[in-house]
């Protein structure tokens, strides 16, 4: 009778709901490039002022960093941040960027990255909106002098001691947004047009 005919049609409808999967998958395939490219690239960390990149020693954990003019392929200057842990570790090395006396004045090194939470605190950064990559709860930020190529802490909120990423966004954001440079507004509308795909 006409209850059947209901269903049927209504089963035609969900069935041509959930037809169109193939953009929807192409759409996540999308997205997981998007994700694995973040993983695969990492970014530079450019000082402000002099416009140059924080770069590790070739082949080497425990060295201090110094600054370098910027090279976007060199993957001596390419760097990835744990949200988790709020580490910045260099892939090539497998080193993080670390303060091993917590003191102004003090040079920033590359050494092995801790697992253990206690001797984390010098590899525990995070950022401000204006740039600063800051030792986490310690008011000392990364920073640079003018005649010198050596990175290191300070509690000056200069332009000698704020980072952006080639970007031009914070290392934190560079982290955050899921997409990576400047398809973000175009990713995020098509995420609009397609998110119902994908649920």
């Amino acid at each position: 009778g006409a209850g059947g005919h209901v269903a049927l049609f209504r089963l035609q409808l969900s069935v041509g709901i959930v037809q169109p999967v193939p953009g929807g998958a192409d759409h996540v395939h999308h997205v997981g490039v998007d994700h694995r490219e973040i993983e695969v690239t990492g970014f530079l960390i450019r000082n402000e002022e002099l416009r140059k990149c924080v770069q590790v020693n070739e082949g080497q954990v425990s060295s201090r960093l110094t600054l370098q003019e910027c090279r976007a392929d060199s993957a001596l200057q390419e760097w990835h941040r744990n949200p988790e842990t709020r580490s910045l570790s260099n892939p090539q090395t497998g080193g993080c960027l670390t303060a091993p006396q917590i003191q102004e004045h003090e040079s920033v090194w590359l050494q092995t990255c801790s697992s253990e939470e206690e001797d984390r605190e010098g590899q525990t950064w995070s950022c401000s909106k204006k740039g600063l990559l800051t030792l986490h709860g310690k008011g000392l930020h990364l920073s640079i002098r003018h005649d010198s190529s050596k990175v290191f802490l300070s509690k000056d909120r200069g332009k000698g001691s704020k980072w952006r990423t080639l970007a031009n966004q914070t290392v934190c954001e560079e982290t955050d947004s899921t997409h990576h440079g400047q398809n973000v507004l175009q990713d995020s509308q098509q995420t609009l047009s397609t998110g119902p795909r994908i649920l």
